[in-house]
């Protein structure tokens, strides 16, 4: 087995234990442990992210200030990835619309829309993450492609469950039917999305490229549970 397999197994068999992959905030969360923290370690992080918003809000409007525009947006950019990965939602929205006015760069753009889908998809609204998602593939990294895909499947999982969830709380069967019917859509769109992640991992050694793999394992798991 060569050095490359190895390691993907490796890999793959720690964050399955750890339950350390999470596609949607990837991007956010990839410099941080996730092994359990204690309370003041937390809140010092805590403190250290809003410190750090703080400082790079007022490098942002300094930019603005002297019409340094590409400057501002890159600043912008880094301000709602630290509001994603701390949970403020709303603020990274809040920043990325008004990237979305500054006419960046595609570059910019495909970073802009993958973290507008993040945040999105933070609040649990799937529908709008997917479509952000979707709108940045064209445009992205091939790495950043990769995880984006990861992120489509995450989405479509989570949306899946809160519809079998809502159709087992409705009183009437034509109610539950349509979230059946709905999830029953999704299913087959992760399955398409993990197939496209899978395809476009082939040969890489990344973080993306290990949760291209579980995914696709844990979509045909779920399909054959359907069908059994």
């Amino acid at each position: 087995m060569s050095r490359n397999h190895l390691f993907m197994l490796g890999l793959i068999s720690v964050m399955a234990v750890s339950g350390a992959y999470s596609p949607v905030i990837a991007e956010s969360t990839l410099e941080t442990p996730h092994a359990k923290q204690n309370s003041s370690s937390t809140l010092k992080q805590q403190g250290n992210l809003v410190r750090a918003a703080e400082e790079l809000q007022k490098k942002a409007n300094r930019y603005r200030s002297l019409d340094r525009t590409k400057a501002e947006i890159e600043t912008l950019l880094e301000l709602s990835r630290i509001y994603v990965r701390s949970g403020r939602y709303n603020s990274a929205l809040e920043e990325l619309k008004r990237i979305l006015t500054l006419s960046p760069s595609k570059s910019n753009l495909a970073v802009a829309q993958k973290m507008l889908g993040n945040a999105y998809s933070g609040l649990g609204k799937y529908q709008q993450a997917i479509e952000y998602y979707k709108s940045s593939l064209d445009r992205a990294t091939f790495q950043s492609r990769l995880s984006i895909l990861n992120n489509l499947v995450s989405v479509l999982n989570n949306r899946i469950e809160s519809q079998l969830a809502l159709a087992k709380e409705v009183r009437h069967e034509d109610e539950a039917s349509k979230y059946l019917t709905q999830a029953g859509r999704d299913r087959l769109r992760a399955l398409k999305y993990a197939k496209r992640a899978l395809a476009l991992s082939r040969g890489e050694i990344s973080t993306s490229a290990v949760g291209a793999l579980i995914n696709w394992n844990h979509q045909n798991e779920r399909e054959l549970s359907i069908r059994e």
